[in-house]
């Protein structure tokens, strides 16, 4: 497509790849008898503490960096 996401809008690019790695962190999450209920603290922390709305707006930019106009602003008046 002859332009990149990821040098012109950095920031957003690297947000988007964290929520990659969350989401492979709690499909791939493995778990032992001696780890069980430590292992889940990290997770649970970095869910909560991840900045979901934010993100959904970075994904928009990049589907719409590629593909202009293929989400569109809500004028619902309604929050997500």
């Amino acid at each position: 497509m002859k332009k990149a996401f990821h040098q012109e809008q950095g920031h957003k690019h690297d947000l988007i790849i964290e929520l990659k790695e969350l989401r492979d962190e709690i499909i791939h999450t493995k778990t032992s008898r001696e780890t069980f209920p430590k292992c889940y603290r990290k997770l649970y922390d970095s869910c909560l503490s991840f900045n979901h709305e934010q993100i959904i707006l970075y994904v928009r930019d990049f589907i719409n960096f590629y593909s202009p106009g293929m989400i569109e602003e809500c004028n619902c008046g309604q929050d997500f």
